[in-house]
């Protein structure tokens, strides 16, 4: 399956990029009626923060994308960096107090707004105030209401965007008029890119994979966006019970099997479910190898004495069949996640992976019988068989365990 997204340049008064558009498609094509607003900037968001380098669709530039009601008040914006980001507010948001607080939110946090479509006949509205942008169609509004809009905004710092602008001549009156900047087919039509990477995954989940991948978990800030993933959540929770069930008190809540789990088995649990997001072939056998394999290179790291390197070890294991998963090449399926650059190398085969290299290539050593080079590599990082042995037998023992409470 391909990931599409639409891009459509954003323009100066001296035609130079300013920002990018980002628009959602689908290889289906046709009408996306039936989808809300917020669904289909979901999965634009999904397709360019897990299936697109991000460097190679926005070259530098801020991309301006549609949120409706919904996406503001879950702050869905927050899967982009404020720099990224301009919040394009739809024409569809009603402008009441609920809204003015989702919007304010997104200010303090340093996003920009910009109004969308602006509809010149409509009295001001509470928004108004909030606007970096203000987008007028110059197909639908008049060339002297223009003019009044210029006189109307530019005093309060908001910058104008003439959209839908067609030819020559209508880009020369808007900029005289003091438009700032200019979108439409006269510059260019929206082009559509295309990533053979599958998407994939929800915007929540890559936010749950993001968190994941940087460093020590906070639970507190983790428990929201798990609550938001029933799937996750349920399982988690019928993990923790399975792992007590000699207790006599349950676990009742998410905020108690978090604290009861503990960071190691979060991790573990919920890049599992997440990683099973990623393809038609995350089988249940290829997830197991997956978590044999994870356990396996934390192990040989901390009988090494490399204590510092056996999360990132264990990271470099359960990732290893990324490739296998999403059925593509590793350096593609890596694009875009924000990984430790030894993680990277030793999952790419580069030079500089570190322990985690060491401890990925002794698994796979072992795992196809090359027992001389399982030997060798064990020898280099203090490991005699016996210890060998024992991790890879430990780690068996571990990862099926896991599965069973799992399931």
């Amino acid at each position: 399956m391909n990931a599409l997204i639409a891009r459509q340049p954003i323009v100066d008064a001296a035609q130079r990029i300013f920002a990018y558009e980002l628009l959602y498609r689908s290889e289906e094509g046709g009408s996306f009626a039936s989808l809300r607003d917020d669904e289909l900037t979901g999965k634009l968001a999904a397709n360019l923060s897990y299936s697109f380098e991000q460097s190679s669709v926005l070259t530098g530039k801020p991309c301006f994308m549609n949120f409706g009601e919904h996406g503001l008040r879950k702050q869905l914006y927050r899967v982009f960096e404020p720099e990224q980001l301009i919040i394009e507010i739809l024409e569809t948001v009603t402008p009441g107090p609920e809204a003015r607080e989702a919007c304010e939110r997104a200010k303090r946090e340093g996003y920009r707004l910009a109004l969308d479509d602006y509809d010149w006949r409509q009295p001001p509205e509470i928004l108004h105030e909030l606007a970096d942008f203000v987008k007028v169609d110059v197909l639908a509004t008049p060339m002297d209401v223009c003019r009044d809009l210029v006189r109307r905004f530019q005093p309060a710092g908001v910058t104008l965007l003439a959209e839908k602008v067609e030819t020559h001549t209508q880009f020369g009156e808007l900029r005289e008029m003091g438009y700032q900047l200019f979108q439409g087919y006269y510059f260019e039509k929206p082009k559509t890119l295309q990533s053979k990477r599958p998407p994939g995954m929800s915007v929540r989940r890559l936010q749950i994979l993001r968190t994941l991948l940087h460093g020590e978990l906070d639970l507190r800030k983790l428990a929201p966006l798990i609550a938001q993933e029933a799937t996750i959540a349920f399982r988690l929770l019928r993990y923790a019970n399975s792992a007590m069930h000699h207790s006599v008190n349950p676990i009742r809540n998410l905020d108690q099997c978090l604290t009861y789990l503990g960071e190691d088995k979060v991790r573990t649990l919920l890049m599992l479910v997440v990683l099973q997001d990623l393809g038609a072939q995350s089988n249940e056998a290829l997830m197991e190898a997956c978590t044999v394999r994870a356990a396996v290179c934390r192990g040989i790291a901390e009988r090494a004495g490399e204590q510092s390197g056996a999360e990132p070890s264990f990271l470099t294991g359960l990732l290893s069949l990324l490739d296998a998963m999403v059925v593509c090449p590793m350096e593609t399926a890596l694009e875009g996640m924000p990984l430790d650059p030894e993680i990277r190398a030793a999952l790419l085969g580069c030079d500089g992976g570190g322990t985690p290299q060491q401890a990925l290539a002794l698994a796979r050593a072992w795992e196809r019988a090359d027992w001389d080079s399982a030997l060798s590599i064990g020898s280099e990082l203090g490991l005699r068989l016996e210890d060998l042995q024992a991790v890879f037998s430990d780690s068996l023992l571990w990862a099926r365990d896991l599965a069973a409470a799992g399931r």
